[in-house]
């Protein structure tokens, strides 16, 4: 089926090719490399090498313009909707939210640990570049909002009021900057109270972020160091049996 894996026959060898089409069809393509690695039809090769590293390199940018965009949208977009529909504090909605994509992470690792072979290469080079990602993201869009938007604005109203206003593009810029101040200077005024708060929100929901995939990844690497060899584990759950 195209929504699970692809044969790729390039070159004369067959391989086992992940469907990045989105995040659903990648889920699919693990659901059955999960099930060919609990089959044991790895048992006697290296599968880990089956990960080639255009495959490898293919990943890491799903994960970071598919996975970690529409999860950062989606997390805006639940904390607004929480917030203006249902009236849910932003902070209690921040929680909610941070839980739920904590739950959803410990659920992916729960279900794709399996193995020491191309399972568990796909899902630990998934899970290290989502949390990654995620305190890439985060550490950006942070140093935006908090320090060079305001940077840039106090900076313009500083040339606004001491700069040159001589020639035609200092007159230009005064008169677009000015344009700007008068229209954004009132609101920040009247909200500035909101501001605040909305602030202090942010930067809570900022490290949660964080969090939420970096607890996931930790317990990903335990439960491999308990997985990682099938027939070992079985022959432990065999001697407590006994």
């Amino acid at each position: 089926m195209a929504e699970t894996i692809i044969p790729d026959n390039s070159g004369g060898q067959e391989s086992l090719k992940l469907n990045l089409k989105n995040i659903f069809t990648f889920l699919s393509s693990l659901d059955y490399i999960r099930a060919i690695e609990k089959s044991s039809a790895f048992r006697y090769i290296d599968s880990s090498q089956l990960f080639f590293i255009g495959e490898r390199q293919s990943l890491i940018l799903f994960v970071y313009t598919h996975t970690s965009f529409w999860v950062l949208v989606a997390y805006i977009f639940m904390i607004i909707s929480a917030h203006l529909i249902l009236g849910i504090d932003p902070i209690y909605a921040i929680l909610g939210i941070s839980i739920a994509y904590l739950i959803s992470g410990l659920w992916f690792v729960y279900r794709y640990t399996w193995g020491n072979g191309y399972l568990w290469q796909i899902v630990k080079s998934f899970m290290l570049n989502l949390t990654i990602s995620a305190f890439v993201i985060s550490v950006v869009i942070d140093i935006t909002v908090l320090y060079l938007i305001p940077s840039i604005y106090d900076a313009a109203v500083k040339w606004l009021n001491s700069g040159s206003k001589e020639g035609p593009l200092n007159q230009l810029g005064h008169a677009g900057i000015q344009a700007v101040v008068e229209f954004i200077q009132p609101l920040m005024d009247k909200y500035m109270p909101e501001i605040k708060k909305y602030t202090v929100i942010y930067m809570i929901a900022s490290p949660l972020k964080v969090i939420a995939f970096a607890v996931p990844t930790i317990v990903m690497f335990y439960l491999h160091r308990l997985r990682k060899d099938p027939k070992k584990r079985l022959n432990k759950i065999l001697v407590k049996i006994a």
